[in-house]
């Protein structure tokens, strides 16, 4: 038993290795807005590096093909970072959602757009909600259509029954007896 216990606590400890002993770690911010397209690192992220690293890593630029699509996610950051240090590196959150207040790009807004018009497509879960004679009940399914906030979409269950809902909020669908 205790030789289980010593070797649960040493591959643990492996693994965390990296966590702990990396030499730069980067803390997503989960949004920015940002005035022109020139950012850098420092405006995405909080950056904890030791004192030996020169400073110069808050200013790499991040080109505004990487966040064309409104997001930086945590991919396009790491092949950039790759390019330029040397050192491990260890990024914590998944994506930055980047907003640009004077934007008239024809692609980001195409983004948005797509984005605005379908919340819920064909094939993505759902939180599904019943609501009949004063109770409330909760499940989950699978949308069998696409569908925007206020249409009516249909949920398949996992017992391969179908109902028919209102499209709310998120992925949040309303059906009521």
């Amino acid at each position: 038993m205790l030789i289980k216990t010593f070797y649960r606590v040493l591959l643990f400890l492996l693994l965390i290795q990296g966590i702990v002993f990396a030499e730069i770690k980067i803390f997503l911010f989960p949004i920015v807005e940002i005035d022109g397209i020139d950012i850098t690192l420092k405006d995405v992220g909080m950056i904890d590096y030791n004192s030996t690293i020169h400073k110069k890593i808050e200013d790499i630029e991040i080109f505004r093909e990487l966040y064309m699509d409104g997001y930086l996610d945590r991919m396009e950051l790491r092949n950039l970072l790759n390019r330029n240090i040397k050192e491990d590196i260890i990024i914590f959150g998944n994506a930055v959602r980047i907003l640009t207040k004077d934007d008239d790009s024809d692609k980001q807004k195409k983004y948005e757009r797509e984005w605005r018009d379908y919340i819920v497509t064909k094939g993505d879960r759902v939180n599904l909600i019943v609501k009949g004679n004063g109770i409330t009940i909760g499940s989950s399914g699978m949308a069998v259509n696409d569908g925007k906030i206020g249409d009516e979409i249909k949920v398949k269950l996992k017992g391969s029954k179908v109902v028919r809902g209102r499209l709310t909020k998120g992925r949040l669908v309303e059906v009521t007896q």
